[in-house]
C-alpha cells in the first residue's frame, strides 16, 4: 500500500478547516477563489519520486488566470488554462521546494499549508501585474515574472 492517501488526508483538511471558509472551492487537490480581477489556484502534486512509504513529498503550484483574458494560443477555454504559474517557494521566498506528510503530521502539514497560502495569497496582487500585460499580448508568464522579462515591452 502505498502513502498517496496521506495527500488527500491533508487536502481534505487544508480545504475544510481553513481554505473553505475563505472561499476556495476543492477539485481533488486543487483549491480555486476568485478574486478581483483574478482566479487563484494552489495545487498539491505529488513529487514523482515517492517510494510508497512515508514520508509523502509533494508540492504546491500557484496558478493565476484573468477571467478577462482569453486562453493563451493553442489552449482551449477549459475551466484548468492558465496565464500565470510558479511554485510556492518562488512565490513566497524562503518556502521549501517540497513539503513531506506523515500519517502523524497531517494536521500540523495542513495548517502550515494555511499559511504559506494565506502569504502567497497576500503577495499575488503586486507580482501579477507584469504577467497580466503579458497574458494581454498573449504570453504565458512564470510567477514572479523574471526581471529580464519585466523590462521586455510586448
Amino acid at each position: 500500500m502505498t502513502v498517496a492517501f496521506l495527500g488527500n488526508q491533508v487536502a481534505s483538511e487544508l480545504h475544510r478547516k481553513f481554505l473553505k471558509p475563505q472561499g476556495f472551492r476543492k477539485y481533488g487537490a486543487t483549491f480555486v477563489r476568485e478574486r478581483e480581477g483574478f482566479i487563484e489556484t494552489y495545487n498539491i502534486q505529488g513529487s514523482p519520486w515517492n517510494s510508497g512509504a512515508e514520508p509523502w513529498e509533494f508540492y504546491v503550484n500557484v496558478v493565476v488566470r484573468f477571467p478577462d483574458i482569453a486562453p493563451l494560443r493553442g489552449v482551449k477555454l477549459t475551466p484548468t488554462y492558465v496565464h500565470a504559474s510558479g511554485r510556492s517557494n518562488s512565490i513566497l521566498p524562503g518556502t521549501p521546494l517540497s513539503f513531506k506528510v506523515t500519517e502523524d503530521s497531517v494536521s500540523q502539514v495542513a495548517e502550515s499549508l494555511w499559511r504559506i497560502i494565506v502569504q502567497m495569497s497576500e503577495n499575488l496582487p503586486s507580482i501579477i501585474q507584469v504577467a497580466y500585460r503579458r497574458a494581454r499580448s498573449g504570453y504565458y508568464s512564470f510567477l514572479p515574472v523574471p526581471d529580464t522579462w519585466e523590462k521586455f515591452e510586448l
